[in-house]
């Protein structure tokens, strides 16, 4: 019984390896990950995203992380696609890349734990604005607005705007460097001031004109 004991924990030990090895294997020999969305298939190397494979080499479960995460088609400006790409989601917030895929693949982190509501292009196509926000239990959320070059993926700053600081309720592109925003009509924004806001009936609204500097 003794000889079968420990024949039985070097089976075990043994087995163990290979499934480690085989685990190792499948993640880094798998090199190419393909996400869906309603326009098609996005099929790329996750070295050609740092942030992507870095996350899946410290995660316990990469495969359940790749089925998480979400695709977005934007845009196709010129011979290039915009995706949204949303991972390590929990709690429905997650961090947002944008790729621009074109020969090469091109992503910049947007966002860190937000969820992302929306997208509009500037008319001469040269910035993209994003919506992402924050909820502050079921019945609060602030917003984030992100603009970024089209061609070069560069973060352009906003003229007095405080990221999660309001509600936004709309945004429009009033011409190519300025973007209007509706929020609620409030003097200060404290949580308890947009709960009350969110209930009333009549939700007063002010429109906001913000300059886009690169």
């Amino acid at each position: 019984m003794k000889t079968l004991s420990k024949t039985a924990m070097f089976l075990c030990f043994i087995f163990i390896i290979f499934l480690s090895y085989i685990f190792f294997t499948n993640y880094t020999s798998n090199e190419k990950i393909t996400l869906s969305c309603e326009q098609g298939d996005f099929t790329f190397n996750k070295s050609a995203i740092p942030e992507i494979d870095k996350y899946l080499k410290n995660s316990e479960n990469p495969q359940l992380e790749i089925e998480n995460m979400e695709l977005y088609y934007i845009t196709k400006i010129k011979d290039s696609k915009y995706y949204i790409l949303s991972f390590g989601c929990g709690m429905k917030l997650s961090d947002s890349l944008l790729i621009k895929q074109n020969n090469n693949i091109n992503p910049t982190l947007l966002s860190k734990a937000s969820i992302y509501q929306g997208f509009k292009s500037s008319p001469n196509l040269k910035h993209i604005a994003f919506l992402f926000g924050r909820n502050e239990g079921n019945k609060v959320i602030r917003n984030d607005l992100v603009i970024i070059d089209s061609s070069n993926l560069q973060n352009n700053k906003i003229n007095n705007f405080k990221s999660f600081n309001w509600p936004i309720n709309e945004f429009e592109w009033i011409s190519n460097e300025t973007i209007e925003i509706t929020i609620p009509a409030l003097n200060k924004f404290s949580f308890n001031n947009i709960k009350k806001w969110n209930f009333n009936n009549q939700k007063d609204t002010k429109k906001i004109k913000l300059k886009v500097f690169n």
